[in-house]
């Protein structure tokens, strides 16, 4: 069974709330809304660019409409209020998965309102979280999936823990080759490529991984 519970396997819509999506990704956007102070969708972080892109190396996207909902865009921050208003745009047309790369450490009642509106109408959100320490939100909110970073699992190999939260490949490349994959940290004196690490990319792990088992 795939991790919606059976539900049909052809997605037809993913939404992406990040810093934006590379250059190269801009005119595959079927739907855009910014909440910072840039009103356009472009990435200048690295961070939503390398989230794309591990999607894309799933082949999550093929075929699918790509929505962004741009949360950050000079630094990797933003706020309950804010993150809330990023799901209720999504609310009159829930899209059928929502990865959602932020945590944060208070349940506010908005966003826990927010979350629930798009997992009673089916939307699948799936939201990065700490492995350990305590609970962050979106991702413990009921019916989110939560996923945690685990540096020694290589890309494709999902797995989950004794709390139930998934475990995927916590590592990223936000330039250059996408290839060669890294285990365990950078190699030393590799400073031609920006390394990102940590659990927002194991969510884009986990859920490339699901959406291609359950297209398959």
């Amino acid at each position: 069974m795939s991790p919606d519970g059976g539900r049909d396997s052809c997605r037809a819509r993913i939404a992406v709330l990040d810093s934006g999506v590379p250059a190269d990704w801009l005119h595959r956007l079927a739907d855009f809304a910014s909440l910072c102070d840039s009103d356009d969708a472009l990435d200048r972080l690295g961070h939503g660019g390398a989230i794309i892109r591990t999607l894309d190396w799933y082949g999550a996207l093929a075929g699918r409409e790509l929505v962004l909902i741009k949360l950050f865009d000079r630094r990797l921050m933003t706020t309950a209020s804010r993150l809330a208003m990023a799901l209720e745009l999504l609310a009159d047309e829930p899209p059928d998965w929502v990865l959602v790369s932020a945590g944060l450490s208070r349940d506010e009642p908005r966003l826990a309102a927010a979350v629930a509106t798009l997992v009673s109408a089916g939307s699948v959100v799936v939201a990065s979280s700490a492995r350990h320490g305590a609970a962050v939100y979106p991702a413990s909110c009921p019916g989110v999936k939560a996923v945690s970073g685990d540096a020694g699992r290589p890309p494709g190999q999902c797995g989950h823990d004794r709390q139930g939260r998934a475990l995927a490949c916590a590592w990223a490349v936000s330039e250059g080759a996408w290839q060669p994959w890294w285990m365990g940290p950078p190699p030393p004196g590799d400073a031609d490529r920006t390394w990102l690490a940590g659990s927002s990319f194991a969510a884009a792990h986990a859920l490339g991984q699901w959406i291609r088992g359950a297209s398959t």
